[in-house]
């Protein structure tokens, strides 16, 4: 009993918000479906589990960001781009790493909202599976079923259009779609042939009215893309 006592305060103390933030909270990482190279071709597929109070603690899920990298061989691609041990936020570490956030369609530059795929309470109550489409030939996507649709592109400006991002097309004309002045690309082989597209998912959410936090990340694989002409 007096083991069980100090377990329930010392839960109590951790739990105690205090005048400011909570000092303790805890947000959910997504699951990996199907680890990428997947069923569909150009895919990540994962899953959200149920987010509420229940579940997480002191913080408010209110949808996924998502991290990318280009690599020109499998062989540097480990998914072991997150330490736990670690205190610097999840996002600092993989950009630390290489890696950019998605970012959407409709963002702006230099602006983007997180997080890129955004997931009401409703749907965060009853969980929910994502698939994320890259394609080299058209618009790179992300949807739910009975939820949310949208498009994703690179962190990276358009030359020819400032304002918007880039997309994940190859593109013939000139100026290609992808450049050596690109962040995410400028270490890659400007040449033809396929480069390898690692991903990781990550919950998002705030504690407080605006305090952001993020969940560990987790890896979803790689998938061969053929960018440059």
């Amino acid at each position: 009993m007096k083991a069980l006592r100090r377990l329930l305060l010392l839960v109590a103390v951790l739990l105690d918000t205090g005048c400011g933030l909570p000092d303790t909270y805890f947000l959910q990482q997504p699951k990996v479906v199907t680890q990428a190279p997947g069923p569909g071709p150009g895919q990540f597929i994962f899953s959200n589990p149920i987010h509420d109070m229940n579940h997480d603690i002191n913080v408010t899920f209110t949808g996924n960001e998502l991290y990318y990298k280009f690599y020109a061989n499998i062989s540097d691609i480990t998914g072991n781009d997150y330490d736990s041990s670690n205190t610097s936020d999840p996002s600092v570490q993989l950009t630390a790493k290489g890696f950019f956030p998605l970012v959407a369609g409709t963002d702006s530059v230099p602006n983007r909202l997180d997080p890129v795929i955004p997931i009401g309470t409703s749907l965060a109550a009853a969980g929910s599976i994502v698939t994320v489409t890259l394609v080299t030939n058209g618009i790179s996507t992300y949807s739910i079923p009975s939820g949310p649709g949208g498009e994703v592109r690179r962190d990276v400006a358009s030359v020819s259009s400032p304002t918007q991002y880039k997309d994940f097309q190859t593109d013939l004309t000139s100026p290609s779609n992808y450049v050596f002045s690109d962040a995410d690309v400028a270490s890659m082989p400007m040449t033809g042939g396929s480069v390898y597209v690692a991903m990781y998912a990550l919950s998002f959410g705030y504690t407080g009215a605006s305090t952001p936090q993020r969940s560990v990340p987790t890896y979803l694989g790689y998938i061969p893309i053929t960018p440059f002409p």
